[in-house]
């Protein structure tokens, strides 16, 4: 966690000159990491209320792809999910990134002073460790949770149309 992912899928402790770095790795397990991506926007996860009613325990690349089409759909805007399938910044292709689950989340979080640190060393906005960011997981029709960095507390949830940061990421192969 805190290294640098890089536009052509290198990953590397420190800052390689001329290279485009596209995310900071938050967590890694056996074969595989998550990465955030380093900008962030304040949307509500659906300011038209959308149920996708999403099965525990999925990832949220497949909670983002359930969110996304149960959207267009019903014709209800998913404005934190589309935010994350259309990113495309810093190297990252659109399509690639997603609406992490409650549970990545909270294990990306865990790392938050490593994640904090590279975040400075790229001189971007960081992580807010105060404020609760959305993930892909739902509680209700109306709610769905929140994760903050600080402690990663996934205790919160709120009204679906209440603007929140948003944090997409990315998945990488080990």
């Amino acid at each position: 966690p805190g290294m640098f992912y890089y536009a052509d899928g290198l990953i590397f402790p420190e800052l390689i000159k001329d290279n485009q770095v596209s995310a900071i790795v938050g967590s890694v397990e056996k074969n595989h990491g998550l990465a955030l991506g380093l900008r962030e926007a304040e949307l509500p996860w659906s300011s038209d209320y959308l149920f996708v009613d999403i099965p525990w325990g999925l990832s949220g690349k497949e909670a983002t792809s359930l969110i996304l089409r149960a959207s267009k759909d019903q014709g209800i805007k998913a404005e934190a999910a589309q935010w994350c399938a259309e990113y495309a910044f810093d190297g990252v292709e659109a399509g690639t990134m997603f609406l992490p689950s409650k549970v990545e989340l909270g294990e990306i979080f865990v790392n938050r002073l490593e994640l904090i640190k590279s975040f400075s060393a790229l001189r971007v906005k960081s992580v807010q460790e105060y404020l609760f960011h959305w993930s892909s997981s739902e509680r209700d029709n109306h709610i769905a949770w929140n994760v903050r960095p600080f402690g990663s507390s996934i205790a919160n949830a709120n009204l679906k149309e209440l603007s929140k940061p948003v944090r997409c990421a990315i998945e990488f192969k080990i």
